[in-house]
């Protein structure tokens, strides 16, 4: 579904949708073509993605954790099936913008709290990380940045 290209200037709200398609390889359930300067994050709580992982659920979203000039989309709490009253994820994050594969990209948002742990380092970032909220890094982990 293509939404309007703008949600004006207030708030954007696309909660409770279901997200339930394949998308083709390398493209996404939602991408955000909009500024992070001219519209506030996307409300996208409580939609089904047709996936119950979070690191699956935020490689089908293209958003400020992909890139810093990107309005965000905030997902949490999202559906575990397409049932309106069903399992919901909780509403914290284990991931934050830690994508599959161990890379650290985008935004940690302000009240997310990632941990980084051994089992999944190396870590590895391409240097455009802002941290707003908690990064926690235990003992025994490497982060590797880019020049």
């Amino acid at each position: 579904t293509n939404w309007p290209s703008s949600c004006g200037t207030g708030p954007c709200t696309l909660a409770g949708n279901i997200f339930n398609f394949s998308a083709p390889e390398g493209q996404y359930h939602l991408a955000v073509k909009e500024s992070a300067n001219s519209l506030g994050a996307i409300d996208a709580t409580l939609s089904y993605w047709g996936v119950s992982d979070e690191a699956n659920l935020t490689d089908a979203i293209y958003d400020g954790r992909d890139g810093i000039e990107l309005t965000t989309v905030i997902y949490l709490p999202y559906l575990l099936t397409d049932d309106p009253e069903g399992e919901k994820s909780p509403n914290e994050t284990s991931l934050g913008f830690l994508r599959s594969g161990s890379i650290l990209n985008g935004i940690l948002l302000e009240g997310e709290h990632v941990t980084l742990d051994e089992a999944g380092s190396p870590y590895k970032s391409d240097g455009s990380l802002i941290i707003d909220g908690y990064l926690e890094i235990l003992p025994n982990v490497t982060v590797q940045m880019d020049d």
